[in-house]
């Protein structure tokens, strides 16, 4: 299981707010933690300790139960009684819900359950999108998706399917530019035109159609990500979150075609 950054944040912002003292004790000790023990510990001096947490389990098996131990020791916390209104993780962590959602993972009464395969693990791909774009130094594409991520997790879902949008056309302008040096696309359905046309995107593969451009795969994946423009109304969590796992799986495959190439 591996995770972005900002999702962590959120699950440890999530264990700080809701742990004792004694029970973010039993978290570092549980994972070999130490050098705190000495100390006049407080919570706030122990969760400094949980980064190394992270850094330890992040990327293997130990982290999905890592994660599943948190939600499991807050639902103890919160639902443990037997009357009164059931607490949902949503309601209390809204943040953490969402950002693990657009990992890869959904929540549902405190259990984890893996929404993609294992092969696109969302927290990976961006990791090796961002090189990609710091590679290729695509400030503007890197900002839109910073801003997608975001709106992401704030539960903006209309204004996350926008900068995912406007992160699409930003690389495949950009990704012409490299291949077409001399005829500069004004906008993504161009750019989808002019790649097809020089032969980048496969006809052979059905990434593209000459007869009816720009479709193929990435024009029509290119239609879904605006059928109305940028903002095609209001979005809900299911067709935002795969617009944003579908939008980066691809950029990210045809950036490594074009750092072959170039």
């Amino acid at each position: 299981m591996n995770l972005g950054k900002d999702t962590i944040d959120e699950l440890f912002f999530a264990v700080e707010k809701e742990f004792t003292n004694a029970e973010l004790q039993r978290l570092l000790l549980r994972y070999g933690i130490t050098g705190w023990e000495n100390e006049t510990t407080t919570p706030k001096m122990i969760v400094k300790s949980l980064p190394f947490v992270h850094a330890r389990v992040n990327g293997t098996n130990e982290m999905g139960v890592m994660v599943q131990y948190i939600l499991s020791t807050i639902n103890l916390k919160r639902n443990g009684r037997e009357w009164g209104d059931k607490v949902k993780l949503a309601k209390i962590h809204p943040l953490l819900v969402n950002a693990l959602l657009r990992d890869g993972y959904k929540e549902d009464d405190f259990i984890l359950n893996v929404t993609i395969p294992k092969e696109l693990e969302s927290a990976k791909v961006p990791d090796e999108f961002l090189r990609n774009l710091n590679h290729f130094k695509l400030t503007t594409a890197l900002g839109h998706l910073e801003q997608a991520q975001t709106n992401y997790k704030d539960g903006n879902w209309a204004a996350a399917n926008a900068m995912i949008r406007s992160c699409f056309e930003a690389v495949l302008i950009f990704i012409n530019e490299k291949i077409n040096p001399n005829n500069p696309a004004t906008s993504g359905g161009d750019a989808i035109t002019k790649l097809t046309n020089c032969g980048f995107f496969r006809e052979d593969l059905n990434e593209a159609d000459r007869q009816s451009q720009p479709y193929g795969f990435v024009g029509g994946l290119w239609k879904m990500l605006h059928p109305h423009g940028s903002h095609p109304g209001l979005s809900v969590e299911e067709d935002s979150t795969f617009r944003y796992h579908i939008g980066l799986v691809t950029l990210n495959y045809y950036l490594k075609r074009l750092r072959n190439i170039v």
